[in-house]
């Protein structure tokens, strides 16, 4: 087996950055990273999400791993910018349509006289 020797610089580049040798543990991603939902995606998912929500944290969701774990597009390549064009729309077009849970979930409702969504 082989190891592309730019992986392994890589390697040395995330362990060194902070001015330290940290390893590739959770005490040494928890020394390097900030962001709660990366050090979630490393060990220990529902320790850091309960010490993040204890001490109100927020994440500012920049990185590779928060982006997968939030299904949004990351801000590199192609992600890293945002075409803007104006569209000939109506407000009523541009508005949040209910989804097909909750247009089933008003109908339920009204049908038996009790309000919708709240």
């Amino acid at each position: 087996m082989d190891i592309d020797p730019r992986h392994m610089q890589l390697l040395g580049d995330v362990m060194t950055y902070k001015g330290e040798v940290l390893g590739i543990t959770r005490f040494g991603l928890a020394k390097m990273r900030d962001s709660v939902l990366q050090l979630a995606s490393f060990e220990k998912t529902t320790d850091h999400l309960f010490d993040a929500a204890f001490h109100m944290k927020k994440d500012a969701v920049e990185g590779v791993s928060e982006c997968i774990i939030l299904g949004q597009s990351m801000s590199i390549g192609t992600g890293s910018f945002q075409v803007v064009r104006r569209l000939m729309m109506s407000e009523e077009d541009l508005r949040m349509k209910p989804t097909v849970f909750e247009a089933a979930w008003d109908r339920c409702y009204k049908k038996r006289g009790v309000l919708g969504r709240r």
